[in-house]
């Protein structure tokens, strides 16, 4: 019988080629380098930057570094948002 014996099962995720997750704190241009094709600047906002690209007029955001924890609940700095170009007096 199977009385008083321990099977050990191990569960190993199945590698899928070319794929994986990655978790790090570690800005995504520093993980992947890209080759230039991407200029950015950055913009001073509620005593926060904000790094974006600026094409087409627009500034179009790409990271917030803040440590207020209330404006990346604010949808005006998420990755991808489009802000109006900035005004210099």
């Amino acid at each position: 019988g199977l009385e008083g014996t321990w099977y050990q099962c191990v569960f190993l995720p199945l590698p899928i080629p070319g794929r994986m997750i990655l978790h790090s704190i570690v800005p995504l241009e520093q993980i992947f380098p890209s080759d230039g094709g991407l200029e950015y600047s950055y913009r001073k906002a509620h005593n926060s930057y904000i790094q974006g690209v600026k094409s087409a007029g627009r500034f179009t955001v790409s990271r917030l570094i803040s440590t207020d924890p209330r404006l990346y609940l604010d949808p005006h700095y998420t990755p991808g948002a489009q802000m109006p170009p900035e005004n210099r007096q």
